[in-house]
């Protein structure tokens, strides 16, 4: 595993390796980087690092979880606690993912545990923290449940003490993901995901935005055609507007063309706070293929993916982690 520290130019600070296979980072309160590590050699341990902006170590231990699997999300929460979300293969299913969701003190300690095993075939979005009018904090989840050829957006909330308060499924037919989860200005929530298509107007996949209120209650439903890959990730934009990033396969020929006439670039696309789309456009000339985007400010964002796609299955030539700046 190894760490990347870069200013907005994306220019490399410092880096630092760790033994262990994988892991995900967050912010804390403080402004100090939190590692969580994972490990094939022992999947129940978990490894917790401190480090400062400067990439100092301030502190770092290993715990013993009852749970394992690889580290899918972390994040600080709203008590100076760590929420981790871990997921493993389903014995004997080879669709179904199982999931946890442990709340944990910065020594290790267990404050609640959550598992869940109905998101299906890999597809497990993001999960978000928000705060009730009481001030208690809760935790909303996004993903896809369902079997090949009819699966749906799922969500569902857990409290405070880790209990679910409620799930939905949204869907009109046949097969869609959910992917990514944000809340809106006016406390609701926003849900982007995708869909396959055919369908009129569409490209090889539409992208569907839903909002929902605080106890899950769909306001409203939108889709609009991509292009050539699914939507990946999307932001707050300007003006309460929203900015979905994914990949577009730049070639004539599209996925039918071999590895020598395409690559992979971004497709953009901005749209109000109500859905609608105001712009959309793709990267050109520009080889990346996306994998996340940072919002820097309402004006600015970074894309972080991989290098030209065009080198695959050529050991000589490194697939390498490649960095786009974009401002409106």
């Amino acid at each position: 595993l190894q760490l990347i520290c870069t200013n907005q130019q994306c220019e490399k600070n410092w880096d630092m390796t760790f033994e262990e296979a994988t892991g995900r980072t967050t912010v804390d309160k403080n402004g100090n980087i939190i590692v969580c590590t994972w490990s094939r050699e022992n999947e129940h341990e978990v490894g917790l690092y401190n480090i400062s902006p400067e990439g100092e170590i301030l502190d770092s231990d290993k715990f013993e979880l009852e749970t394992k699997g690889s580290i899918v999300d972390v994040f600080e929460t709203v008590d100076s606690n760590y929420l981790i979300v871990r997921s493993k293969k389903v014995v004997g299913n080879t669709m179904d993912q199982e999931y946890s969701y442990q709340k944990i003190s910065p020594q290790g300690d267990v404050i609640w545990s959550f598992s869940n095993t109905r998101f299906s075939g890999g597809y497990m979005g993001n999960i978000i923290q928000t705060l009730d009018d009481n001030g208690n904090e809760s935790f909303l989840s996004v993903g896809t449940v369902g079997v090949i050829g009819d699966m749906k957006v799922r969500i569902f909330k857990l409290n405070q003490n880790g209990e679910m308060e409620w799930e939905n499924l949204y869907t009109e037919s046949g097969v869609e993901i959910g992917k990514s989860i944000l809340e809106t200005d006016d406390g609701n929530f926003l849900v982007m995901g995708e869909r396959q298509g055919p369908e009129e107007g569409d490209t090889e996949r539409s992208v569907v935005l839903l909002k929902i209120d605080k106890e899950g209650n769909l306001i409203w439903r939108k889709k609009f055609a991509w292009a050539s890959m699914p939507g990946m990730k999307f932001v707050p934009w300007e003006n309460g507007g929203y900015l979905v990033v994914g990949r577009y396969v730049n070639s004539p020929g599209r996925m039918t063309s071999t590895f020598k006439d395409f690559w992979d670039t971004f497709y953009m696309t901005i749209v109000s706070a109500e859905g609608e789309v105001i712009n959309r456009f793709h990267g050109g000339e520009t080889k990346i293929t996306v994998n996340s985007v940072l919002s820097i400010d309402e004006e600015n964002c970074i894309l972080m993916g991989f290098g030209d796609r065009t080198t695959k299955g050529n050991p000589d030539i490194p697939n390498n982690m490649r960095f786009v700046s974009y401002h409106k």
